[in-house]
């Protein structure tokens, strides 16, 4: 790994430091809350390989999970499980489009959510429907505009020019 990509590598691990302390609770509407961390790792699973996006997804899951150390590793694992499925269906599917890249965020947030929440309520069904209505699907909605924007503007190589 040459020092570009690991500098980039750690500076992803550090916006997530950044993201997860200081500005996830700003970004919440109601009880919806974009999971950033999942948008990086599918766009890494995507554009680099599964090296990078299981290893963004590991880290990013145990600084996460450092919040609740009942559930440390849940996330970590969950998080390692979407990096994969991800690599398996962009085997599969083409996922040149921007839709179907959102599409496998949204699918990814989904399967994430619900079973992270099943374990958390001791696979509580009833708990389970409940937060899904009220908390995964808005969070997997919202983390899907998010990362309409985000894949857009990594497609466009963040490049914007100012016209005069």
């Amino acid at each position: 790994m040459t020092s570009r990509k690991l500098l980039m590598f750690v500076g992803l691990v550090l916006s997530v430091i950044v993201y997860q302390t200081l500005l996830a609770d700003l970004l919440t509407v109601g009880s919806a809350r974009p999971d950033l961390i999942l948008i990086l790792i599918v766009w890494l699973t995507l554009t680099r390989d599964l090296t990078w996006g299981v290893s963004f997804a590991f880290l990013a899951g145990i600084i996460e999970d450092s919040h609740t150390p009942q559930f440390l590793g849940l996330g970590a694992f969950l998080k390692i499980a979407g990096a994969v499925a991800v690599y398996l269906i962009s085997r599969r599917v083409r996922t040149d489009r921007l839709i179907i890249k959102i599409g496998m965020v949204a699918a990814v947030v989904l399967a994430h959510d619900i079973l992270y929440f099943l374990v958390v309520y001791s696979f509580d069904v009833q708990l389970g429907f409940a937060t899904l209505f009220h908390t995964i699907i808005p969070s997997a909605a919202y983390t899907s505009v998010i990362a309409a924007v985000v894949l857009y503007l990594a497609e466009r190589q963040l490049t914007i020019k100012f016209e005069s």
